[in-house]
């Protein structure tokens, strides 16, 4: 029995819902991902800027063009570099792709490390640099990791050693300092390197590593009152915590026009 017909044997036994909308999978499927969750992640065109990676749908205003084969740079990563190298992302956190980053993250739902995975292959292979030694995987704090039993960055940087080619390897990077309670201090006096420390700096001296994990709660307010606006365009909300966090700093704010984003952003923030 090949794989298609013991997989379809099995749905009929015992049917494989999708975590995100439970729904049976179906055509198109990339498991446990149904076709259609996996269908509408809003995917993110090829980089304009060669730091950031942003997409000039996302940011406008490149540096004066180039020639073809130099380094893109957008008007944001010149005037203020940022401290990493280089970032890719694959698609808009919104709708369906952050439900399965929910479920992947909150619930429990580590088979979803292949699809997202995957996504980050398909979207971003193409515009990594060649010469990467190493995945390593953000720790989680101690009582989080323990919480939830794995470390999703630790899963997804699995997934994509194989294709890429490339050793994931978790125990480069630990942390040292714990997430606090009395988070506003934590924002105002921890840094990154506060909180990391590179367990093995003779191996790492000189190699060129990726990282793989979420952007640090403590770094969010520096990424977003240094925006130029930040630009909301989910349809399907409960709370709209980018918005308020946008407000609260002084970012101008742009959002769909729906009630969730009306109640949190109120005459603060301009609806489309």
């Amino acid at each position: 029995m090949d794989a298609g017909w013991a997989v379809a044997a099995l749905d009929l036994v015992f049917p494989a819902l999708c975590p995100v909308c439970d729904a049976a999978l179906g055509a198109g499927r990339r498991d446990p991902l149904c076709g259609r969750c996996w269908g509408a992640i809003d995917r993110l065109p090829p980089p304009d800027c060669d730091v950031c990676g942003a997409p000039s749908t996302l940011r406008a205003g490149l540096a004066r063009p180039r020639a073809p084969d130099a380094r893109r740079v957008c008007w944001a990563c010149t005037t203020s570099p940022p401290d990493y190298d280089y970032a890719r992302s694959a698609a808009a956190y919104e709708g369906t792709l952050r439900e399965a980053l929910h479920a992947f993250k909150f619930s429990g739902k580590r088979a979803l490390a292949r699809p997202l995975g995957d996504l980050a292959i398909e979207q971003c292979r193409a515009f990594l640099p060649h010469d990467i030694e190493a995945l390593i995987p953000v720790p989680l704090a101690y009582e989080r990791e323990r919480e939830r039993g794995f470390n999703q960055a630790a899963l997804l940087a699995e997934r994509l050693a194989r294709p890429l080619g490339i050793p994931a390897i978790p125990g480069w990077l630990g942390r040292v300092r714990e997430a606090s309670d009395d988070y506003p201090r934590a924002v105002a006096e921890w840094t990154p390197a506060e909180m990391m420390i590179v367990a093995s700096a003779r191996q790492l001296a000189g190699e060129h590593v990726c990282f793989v994990g979420d952007v640090p709660n403590q770094r969010i307010p520096d990424l977003v009152s240094q925006a130029r606006v930040l630009v909301f365009p989910t349809w399907c909300e409960s709370f709209g915590l980018p918005l308020a966090e946008a407000l609260a700093m002084g970012a101008p704010a742009v959002a769909a026009d729906i009630p969730a984003c009306r109640e949190v952003g109120g005459d603060g923030a301009r609806y489309y």
